[in-house]
């Protein structure tokens, strides 16, 4: 009897030293004006994080994707975690990820959830006869296989294998002062 006695005293002792370590400690640090002790402050490192949006729409800025849901920093500061709308195209919200380009914001169903990006700049926009115009000190267009530029039966085609292509009825080429043609070999027809 006095050998399960000290069995049963050994396993109480045991849960009283696991409960004893799993209870959070709080430290303590004397107060000198007061002389009483006050729990000390541990420095938070943490970021405020929103459950909830707020009524309306929310500007902010993609720092982290995680698999589907994306951490953005609110306007305000806060750190949520947000879904994107159906809508929205995943290229999009990388592309505003890695330009750090501002998204919008709304309270979804499961929570914040990403609507679109913020666009800053003028888009390019058809005037009322039909034309379209950019414009900027360089314009690039960059294609993986060819680039294609069709107006009416003419067209011009640049392919990856470095074959340029102009096809058309008629071809002008107007240069006052010097055309130069280097190549290994010319056929004219």
């Amino acid at each position: 009897m006095k050998a399960n006695r000290t069995m049963i005293d050994a396993v109480a002792t045991a849960i009283s030293m696991e409960t004893n370590m799993a209870k959070p400690r709080s430290f303590r640090v004397a107060d000198a004006s007061a002389g009483n002790a006050a729990p000390a402050a541990r420095p938070s490192r943490r970021l405020p994080r929103a459950a909830g949006l707020g009524p309306g729409l929310h500007a902010g800025t993609i720092e982290l994707r995680s698999g589907r849901s994306f951490q953005v920093r609110t306007a305000a500061g806060a750190l949520v975690t947000a879904t994107l709308d159906d809508e929205v195209d995943p290229a999009l919200a990388e592309d505003c990820l890695c330009s750090g380009r501002r998204v919008v914001l709304a309270d979804g169903e499961s929570g914040p959830v990403i609507l679109g990006a913020l666009q800053t700049s003028a888009p390019v926009v058809k005037d009322p006869d039909g034309c379209v115009t950019i414009q900027g000190r360089e314009l690039r267009l960059r294609a993986d296989k060819q680039v294609v530029i069709d107006a009416g039966p003419v067209s011009l085609r640049l392919h990856e294998s470095g074959a340029v292509r102009v096809e058309g009825e008629k071809m002008v080429i107007d240069m006052p002062a010097l055309l130069r043609i280097l190549s290994a070999s010319v056929e004219l027809p």
